[in-house]
């Protein structure tokens, strides 16, 4: 019994390394086609894989099986993700089923018993329709969400390819502050000639002196000097005393 079972064993391996023999399991990477990914690019990838076949293990350009779709997809964009749908998963930003968009991916659970783990991927195309690679089908299929099949079997949701294009960089420009107003500067009055000595008298003085008071208000806080007697022939006597108008009771001070 003993010779049966070892002869049943080395049978039973060769057709299993001949079953498995069948697949090329070397990485190929794509090549790019696209610089930059988007949606008009995987529009034009999505058409060349029209009534291209199933196979297991395999990422194209002839045949793909579900996560090589994906992958020779992107990778066509320049976007690399890794080969697994497992992995696949973990990259992108996770989203609802009611905001899928084209070109997001959706991740499935298709075993008899589902329990969430994820072994099949699609490509969303919009319309509640998913493009992938079907193992049952044995090629490149259109699929709808609609199908209680997938529809119940949906593990994630993710959005891999970015939705905004820019074509120039971001570039921070300062705000100039706004223009202080120059504020109204009040006049100054020209110097009155007197016809008589040809002194010059003002009526303020022009130093030391705030421009928003008035005539009256300096006029009032001048302090009041009290006459003083002033000796006959003493330096003081030769200095000029103020001059009274009779016809204007303002003070004015002789210059020179």
């Amino acid at each position: 019994m003993s010779n049966i079972r070892q002869i049943v064993v080395f049978f039973g391996m060769l057709l299993l390394f001949g079953a498995c023999s069948q697949y090329d399991y070397t990485l190929r990477k794509p090549t790019v086609k696209f610089q930059t990914p988007s949606k008009k690019a995987l529009s034009s990838m999505l058409r060349e894989s029209n009534n291209k076949r199933y196979r297991w293990a395999e990422e194209g350009p002839h045949s793909f099986d579900c996560s090589g779709f994906v992958y020779y997809n992107y990778g066509s964009m320049n976007l690399w993700l890794p080969r697994r749908a497992i992995e696949q998963a973990r990259y992108g930003k996770t989203i609802p089923m009611s905001q899928l968009r084209y070109g997001d991916l959706i991740f499935f659970d298709t075993r008899k018993y589902s329990r969430g783990k994820i072994n099949h991927v699609g490509i969303y195309i919009g319309k509640n329709r998913f493009r992938h690679a079907s193992s049952r089908k044995k090629r490149i299929i259109t699929t709808s969400l609609n199908s209680a099949y997938y529809k119940k079997r949906v593990v994630v949701c993710k959005r891999v390819i970015p939705q905004k294009q820019y074509k120039k960089p971001f570039k921070i420009v300062a705000k100039a502050p706004k223009p202080v107003p120059i504020a109204k500067v009040e006049e100054i009055e020209e110097p009155i000639l007197s016809e008589q000595n040809n002194s010059i008298y003002i009526d303020r003085p022009l130093i030391g002196v705030d421009e928003t008071m008035t005539v009256e208000e300096i006029a009032n806080k001048e302090p009041k000097e009290v006459p003083k007697e002033i000796a006959t022939g003493s330096p003081e006597s030769f200095i000029s005393k103020p001059i009274v108008q009779e016809a204007n009771s303002t003070k004015h001070t002789n210059l020179y």
